[in-house]
């Protein structure tokens, strides 16, 4: 695996930059998330990124616990995928439909979110 400095946001864009963002567990529908969480989401910063990072299994990628779905104006969608945490916690791993990227989003930014869809993250260590 190999790491990037500074890594770009999983999705970049303000809240307002997306006429609808939702989320989904793995095999449910999608909830929209409320205008007052869209903020933790939009955009969608990373603390890390691995460029490299070989079996998506190891990140629980393989098997995301939850999806976003950003949609613009035009219609255009970005999905990315929420798999398992970091060994502490602090972190959930992401991955953005069509890239072979995946990112360390902070678990704060996206608890609120994944409890629409009943999913919980473990309290960090």
């Amino acid at each position: 695996m190999t790491a990037e400095q500074a890594p770009p946001p999983v999705v970049a864009g303000a809240p307002a930059s997306y006429v609808s963002i939702t989320i989904s567990a793995a095999d449910g529908t999608p909830v929209p998330i409320p205008a007052d969480q869209r903020m933790s989401v939009a955009p969608l910063l990373a603390a890390r990124t691995f460029t490299q990072p070989g079996d998506l299994s190891v990140y629980g990628l393989d098997r995301p616990a939850a999806r976003l779905t950003y949609t613009d104006a035009a219609g255009a969608s970005t999905v990315v995928s929420l798999g398992g945490t970091t060994f502490d916690a602090h972190g959930v791993y992401a991955q953005q439909q069509g890239s072979s990227v995946v990112s360390v989003v902070l678990a704060d930014d996206v608890r609120s979110v994944l409890s629409l869809v009943a999913v919980s993250l473990p309290p960090a260590t």
